[in-house]
């Protein structure tokens, strides 16, 4: 996997032989995260997905998913997040 980040958005990337995967956090609390599928397109059908991010904590089902691209936001509650106001 590989990152980057700054005081004020972070981009996490990665991907297998089959599936590119990604996270955008533009806010410091709310990110998307975008899965694709390599080897389909807009008239693909994926039955049974099932995505499963940090243990669980977020879970993502969907019994026939049409398209390569799912796409969905995340929001943070209770959890540390980057400072938006560099240090003194």
């Amino acid at each position: 996997m590989l990152s980057g980040c700054s005081n004020e958005y972070i981009r996490l990337s990665g991907e297998s032989k089959n599936w590119e995967g990604e996270y955008k956090d533009a806010t410091s609390k709310d990110g998307t995260y975008i899965f694709h599928y390599k080897e389909g397109d807009s008239n693909t059908v994926l039955e049974n997905l099932e995505i499963e991010i940090n243990d669980g904590e977020i879970n993502r089902k969907d019994e026939n998913h049409k398209g390569a691209t799912i796409q969905f936001s995340s929001s943070c509650q209770g959890c540390a997040v980057s400072n938006s106001e560099p240090e003194p």
